[in-house]
């Protein structure tokens, strides 16, 4: 097993990895377009290529094959921010 940070040639596998386990985990409270779309939205490879900009991600690797990954940032809770 390894643990290393995520490079942006990873954002394909990452992608394809958070689809999956997260269709299994709450796919059954989406319609199929609205699953479909919020994969798009927050999932797609080009989403954890600015992710990876933005944030640092750890991977594990068993044999070359990418089993999990965990994500560091800051939040983004929409709240309006006070410029006073």
């Amino acid at each position: 097993m390894i643990i290393r940070e995520a490079i942006t040639s990873d954002a394909q596998a990452l992608s394809e990895l958070a689809m999956e386990t997260y269709t299994e985990a709450f796919g059954q409270s989406f319609s199929p377009s609205d699953l479909a779309a919020h994969l798009e939205r927050n999932l797609s490879a080009k989403n954890f290529e600015r992710i990876l900009d933005e944030d640092t991600v750890l991977v594990t690797e068993v044999d070359d094959h990418l089993v999990g990954f965990v994500q560091f940032g800051g939040a983004d809770m929409g709240a309006e921010k006070d410029t006073s």
